[in-house]
């Protein structure tokens, strides 16, 4: 019963974690394209800006999508989501270094950064435990 908990609880982080990539992503690309038209005499400086933001927006939109497919999977506990999530949970933890180890990191970046750090090894704890709840087709 608690091996469920543990599986679920890790299904429902991972969304939480999928979907807050998406939203960074699209917040990017939406701010890279606002700032990409904007009719100042900054244009030309803000559309390489823009362009920037689009470029790092998208890749951020797709591996939360990926995630988030994840993270689905998980709740339904199905083979493949496990092995996604074994191999997401190493750029996730990269991704959480970052933040928390940045230039001059405030304590909201600090605090993300550690919850993404911390989601790796909780993972992979989970995952490798649960092991025997993937086989199964039990409900």
């Amino acid at each position: 019963m608690s091996r469920r908990i543990a599986v679920r609880a890790l299904g429902i982080a991972t969304l939480v974690i999928g979907a807050a990539y998406v939203a960074l992503g699209v917040a990017l690309v939406a701010g890279g394209i606002a700032g990409a038209h904007d009719p100042s005499d900054w244009q030309p400086l803000l559309a390489l800006l823009g362009g920037m933001m689009i470029v790092i927006g998208l890749p951020f939109a797709g591996f939360g999508l990926l995630v988030v497919l994840a993270g689905v999977g998980l709740l339904f506990r199905k083979p493949w989501a496990r092995w996604l999530t074994f191999a997401l949970a190493i750029p996730v933890a990269c991704i959480g270094y970052l933040f928390a180890g940045g230039p001059d990191p405030g304590p909201g970046a600090t605090t993300v950064g550690t919850i993404q750090l911390l989601y790796a090894p909780i993972a992979y704890v989970v995952l490798i435990v649960s092991g025997p709840a993937f086989a199964r087709d039990t409900p």
